[in-house]
C-alpha cells in the first residue's frame, strides 16, 4: 500500500477527501478546500492538514467576507493554532488574527561580513564571548525616546532613525548605512500603523526609554547565527547580492517580541468577543474580523510589524559593534530582510503568511536549521 493510499484512508475517517496529482495534495471537507505542495515521498502530518482546513473554513456570521484560497508549502507542519508554512487568501474585508498569532512580522535578515571563514575562525572564542555578553548577558545599551516611538509607529523606520538619541549603541552606528539599508527591507511600504494601538509604556514622559525586549532574539527557533557560503548555485544572483564562496554571513531570525504578543493577543481576544452571541462558536477556535475592525487590525498589526523591523535593526547594530570590537573593522552589508509571519493586502485580497514568503520578490533562498522559507 502506497504512502498516499494510507494517508487517504486515515483522513477519510475524519471526513476528509484526499486527491494527489503533480506533487499537490488536494483536501476537501464539507466543501472546504485546501492544497499542499509536497512530494509524495515526504511525510505529511494529519494535524497540520486539519489546521489548514480549519483556516479555510473561517467565516463571520452575517458577513459575505470569506476565505478565497488556502495553500501550504513543502515545509508545512502543525503550529499552536494555525499551521506553519501556509498562505491564506481572504476577501479584502476579512482578516484572521490567529493566522499569524502573536509573533507578528517574525522574519529573517541576512548580512555579509566581508570576512572569510579562516579570518573569522581565528577569533572564534573572542567573538563568542563578545556576542554572549551582548545578546545573552544583557550587556547592551539601546536608548530610545517616546518621540522616536511615535515616529516609528506613525511615520515609519526612516523617521524612527531620525529621532534616535546619540547615546549607547547609536553613538558608533553608521546612520548613513542604516538609512541605505532600509531599501533592503522588503514590503515596508505595504504596512500602515498608528501609535494609538501601541503599548502605552512607550510614550511615558521620560527622557530615555530602554525597552526590555528591544534588541533581543527571544526563545523558540529564533537566533543570531554565523553561516558560511559553502557553494554558489546561481552565480548571477550571488554576484548581485555580493556573496562570495567561503565568506562568513550573519543571519538574524526574530520578530516583534512582547509588542507582538500585546497586539496579537488583544486582537485575537477582540475577534472572539465580536462573535455574535446567537451564533455557535467555531470548533477550531478561529475567529475573523471584518470591515472597520479588519482595518483597525491592520493599523495595530503595523505597530508590531514596525517594532519587529526595528528590533532586527537594533540586533544588527549590536552584532556589528561586537564584530568591530573583535576584528577592528565592520564591512557588513544587509542583503535582505524579509517577513514570514504577516498579513499583506495584495491583488484585491488579504494574504496571510505564516512561515512563508513571497518568492518572486527575492531570488535568494534563505534556509535555517528549522525550515526553509
Amino acid at each position: 500500500m502506497s504512502t498516499f493510499t494510507r494517508l487517504q484512508k486515515r483522513l477519510s475517517r475524519q471526513g476528509i477527501e484526499t486527491q494527489y496529482e503533480n506533487n499537490i495534495y488536494r483536501f476537501n471537507k464539507e466543501q472546504i478546500e485546501a492544497e499542499v505542495l509536497l512530494p509524495e515521498s515526504l511525510p505529511l502530518e494529519e494535524k497540520a492538514v486539519q489546521q489548514l482546513l480549519d483556516l479555510a473554513s473561517v467565516h463571520v456570521p452575517g458577513s459575505d467576507a470569506k476565505v478565497c484560497r488556502t495553500r501550504a508549502t513543502p515545509d508545512f507542519h502543525p503550529g499552536a493554532v494555525a499551521p506553519v508554512g501556509c498562505i491564506v487568501a481572504t476577501t479584502e474585508d476579512l482578516v484572521i488574527p490567529a493566522a499569524i498569532g502573536t509573533d507578528i512580522n517574525c522574519g529573517m535578515r541576512l548580512l555579509t561580513t566581508g570576512l572569510s571563514y579562516a579570518e573569522a575562525y581565528s577569533q572564534k572564542e573572542a567573538l563568542i564571548q563578545q556576542l554572549k555578553n551582548t545578546l545573552l548577558l544583557d550587556q547592551r545599551d539601546v536608548p530610545v525616546t517616546s518621540t522616536s516611538f511615535s515616529a516609528l509607529f506613525d511615520e515609519g523606520l526612516a523617521a524612527w532613525l531620525q529621532e534616535l538619541p546619540q547615546q549607547g549603541v547609536w553613538q558608533q552606528a553608521d546612520f548613513k548605512r542604516m538609512y541605505a539599508e532600509l531599501n533592503a527591507i522588503l514590503s515596508t511600504q505595504a504596512v500602515q500603523a498608528h501609535s494609538r494601538y501601541a503599548p502605552e509604556a512607550f510614550f511615558e514622559q521620560r527622557e530615555i526609554i530602554r525597552p526590555a525586549s528591544l534588541g533581543t532574539v527571544g526563545s523558540g527557533n529564533h537566533f543570531v547565527e554565523l553561516q558560511i557560503v559553502d557553494t554558489i548555485l546561481d552565480r548571477h544572483a550571488a554576484y548581485a547580492a555580493g556573496l562570495h564562496e567561503g565568506e562568513v554571513l550573519m543571519m538574524i531570525h526574530t520578530g516583534s517580541r512582547d509588542v507582538g504578543f500585546y497586539i496579537g493577543q488583544r486582537w485575537m481576544d477582540k475577534a472572539r468577543a465580536l462573535w455574535p452571541a446567537t451564533a455557535k462558536y467555531p470548533s477550531s477556535g478561529l475567529f475573523g474580523l471584518t470591515d472597520e475592525h479588519a482595518q483597525e487590525y491592520f493599523l495595530a498589526m503595523g505597530c508590531a510589524a514596525r517594532y519587529a523591523w526595528a528590533n532586527r535593526i537594533v540586533l544588527t547594530e549590536l552584532v556589528r559593534a561586537a564584530w568591530k570590537q573583535v576584528f577592528g573593522q565592520d564591512k557588513s552589508k544587509l542583503i535582505v530582510d524579509l517577513s514570514h509571519n504577516i498579513i499583506f493586502p495584495e491583488q484585491g485580497m488579504n494574504l496571510h503568511r505564516k512561515g512563508a514568503v513571497m518568492l518572486p520578490i527575492v531570488r535568494l533562498s534563505l534556509q535555517d536549521s528549522i525550515h526553509a522559507q
